[in-house]
Parts: structure tokens; sequence; C-alpha cells
């Protein structure tokens, strides 16, 4: 429809349609391929063949209590999406296993109800803890693109987003998904993690500073410190030649120097 909506219109002649429907199509061929594996497994891992939900209850039923399905998936889909720096595979591979667990964690306790908040925790840590990681992993798409569309070095920008992020995972685990678990409400919860959040902002916070704010308060101007980066350079220019010049002919070295 898009195609045939930009060609009525003459937006765009029928070639860039085609070329803009390929871009678009390569962009998502990724997430489509993780999809499909995604299921492929999920598939695998069903009732009907490897029965990977119904052999972690077996192992786990007498050990893990329901009540901690939303902090271990929360941790567990961040360390994975963290690893593989993709949050669609970790979903998608972690999603039918969480809820197929604790479906089966809750028959024995009368409660296997969809709507259920042990059923509905464990989804959103699912999903936040995939996010949560694959905005922190150094491998991501999405870390490699903005630290590259920003200019700024890649290891750098990670580090500097990563005390945010984590600050707002341990205040989720500990005032979110853990009491969550133990059946506190979330409309109660959710304005308690902001004020949480509000107060370390307050107290450990600091307003930032860019790098030509902290010249000015020194008392360098900007066109000094371009001035000193163009000497510096000139130097290194002069240091060079003379170096390849003393290899060679003595006068011409002089020469070279008198130039400089």
């Amino acid at each position: 429809s898009a195609v045939a909506s930009c060609s009525f219109t003459k937006a765009l002649s029928l070639n860039e349609c085609v070329e803009a429907w390929s871009a678009g199509a390569k962009s998502m061929f990724l997430a489509i391929l993780i999809l499909v594996l995604a299921w492929a497994v999920a598939t695998v891992c069903d009732e009907n063949h490897l029965n990977t939900a119904g052999v972690l209850v077996e192992l786990l039923s007498g050990s893990l209590s329901p009540n901690w399905m939303p902090t271990i998936t929360f941790l567990l889909a961040a360390a994975v999406s963290f690893a593989t720096g993709s949050s669609w595979s970790t979903m998608g591979l972690l999603m039918p296993l969480s809820i197929s667990l604790t479906y089966s964690l809750l028959v024995p306790l009368n409660e296997a109800d969809p709507n259920h908040h042990l059923m509905l925790g464990t989804i959103g840590g699912v999903l936040a803890g995939a996010i949560f990681g694959d905005h922190c992993s150094p491998i991501s798409d999405t870390t490699v693109l903005s630290s590259a569309a920003s200019g700024s070095d890649h290891l750098d920008h990670v580090l500097t987003q990563m005390p945010y992020a984590l600050t707002v995972a341990v205040v989720s685990v500990f005032f979110g998904y853990i009491p969550v678990g133990f059946g506190f409400q979330p409309y109660i919860l959710l304005p308690v993690g902001l004020v949480i959040l509000f107060l370390i902002l307050q107290f450990y916070g600091k307003s930032a500073e860019t790098e030509a704010q902290k010249l000015l308060d020194a008392g360098v101007s900007a066109e000094d410190f371009n001035l000193s980066e163009d000497q510096e350079t000139d130097e290194v220019g002069i240091t060079d030649t003379n170096d390849s010049a003393s290899e060679g002919d003595p006068e011409s070295a002089e020469e070279s120097v008198e130039e400089a």
C-alpha cells in the first residue's frame, strides 16, 4: 500500500519505491530470522517434544518458590541479553520457558490463572530484563549505533550509561519484582520506586558540565584551546620534518628547519 500510494502521488518513482522497500526489508531481516529461530526453539522445547518446562519443574519444584519467578526471570533475561546483545532473541528464548515454568509451579497451588500477579510479573521480568541487558551490552547494535552517531568512544558510551541503567535495575529488583512476588500491589510499588529514584538523583546526582564549560571556568577560551592544538600540531610537524631531514643531507635539514 505504501508503494502504491507513493507511486500514485508521484512522490517517489517506481525504482525509488523498490529501493526503499528493499532497504526496509533488509533492516527487518535479522529480527524476522531471530523470531523464526525462537519459534523453532519454542516448538522443540514444548511438551510434545523435549518438554523443557516439565523437566525444569521436576528439578526445581522442591527448591524453587513461584514467588521468586519475577526476580529470577528478570536477572536471567538481563544476563542472557547482555551476553548476546539482542533483546529479541532473549525474549523469544525465555518467554515460552518462563511462562510454562511459572504456570506449572502455580498448578499445585490451585492458582494457575493467566492473570495471576506472578504470571504477569514473570512476563514483565523477561521483557524488562531483556531490554536492560541489551541497553548495557557493549555488543548490542543499538549501543554501537548510539556511540557511532554521537561520535563518542564506544567504551566511554557503555561506561557512562551503565550507572544509570544499573541504578534503575537495582531499584526495580528490590522495590518492584521482589515485593510483587510476595503479593504487594504494583500501584503502591511504582510510586515508591519513583520516589527512591528521585531521592537517589537528589543526593547522589551531579549536574552535567560540558568540556567547553570546564575550559571557560578554568579561564581558557575555546579559541585559545584551538590555538594550542594547532601549535602542538605544528610542533609535531616540525619534529617529523627534522627527523626525516636528518636522515638525509644535513644542509637540506637546516633549510627545512628554517622554513618551518
